[in-house]
């Protein structure tokens, strides 16, 4: 999402999904030692969509986007 009028509930669905295939960064010495990569916990995930609403929020007060998606 580049700009405002990218601002859906399908593009925030997506970013969501996108959110949930991330995974954490993990070290050689790690990886060697039989350790995988893990994901977002659901707590990080919830952190973004909170900021991200909080945002559109903003914009929303602002007259930036229509309506706020997380509001539907």
């Amino acid at each position: 999402m580049t700009r405002w009028q990218d601002v859906t509930a399908e593009n925030i669905m997506n970013f969501d999904a996108w959110l949930r295939t991330l995974t954490k960064p993990i070290s050689e010495a790690r990886r060697k030692a039989g350790f995988k990569p893990e994901t977002l916990s659901i707590a990080a995930i919830y952190n973004y969509h909170k900021c991200l609403k909080a945002l559109l929020n903003r914009a929303d007060k602002f007259g930036k986007i229509e309506r706020n998606p997380y509001e539907l």
